[in-house]
């Protein structure tokens, strides 16, 4: 199984007060994968672009590095997106990718 560890990316707002995470920092055995606000799904897509996982391996995210807290397959994982809005509770989508023009200036560590 592939291990994503992932931590929250703490942010404020414009008042300067702390709010919830809602973006966290995918690291990969070592190596900062990026930031991310479906860290499961988007690792998953990262790892198959790099070659470094197969769509039928597992991954799975662990926020302490020893227990997993959520995982599954490596091809359902990149196929969807973690959702969540003040009407519907965190819930998975299909994921569909952006067309080129959008990604002019897209960074995968979130910058």
């Amino acid at each position: 199984m592939h291990i994503v560890t992932v931590a929250c990316l703490k942010h404020k707002d414009a008042d300067g007060i702390s709010r919830d995470c809602n973006r966290y920092s995918m690291t990969y055995r070592g190596e900062l994968l990026g930031g991310s606000e479906s860290p499961l799904c988007d690792a998953a897509r990262i790892l198959l672009a790099r070659g470094l996982a197969e769509p039928g391996d597992q991954i799975g995210i662990s926020r302490d590095g020893a227990r997993v807290d959520l995982s599954g397959s490596v091809k359902w994982a990149s196929e969807h997106v973690a959702k969540e809005d003040r009407k519907r509770s965190p819930h998975f989508e299909k994921w569909r990718q952006l067309p080129a023009f959008l990604h002019a200036g897209f960074r995968q560590d979130g910058g």
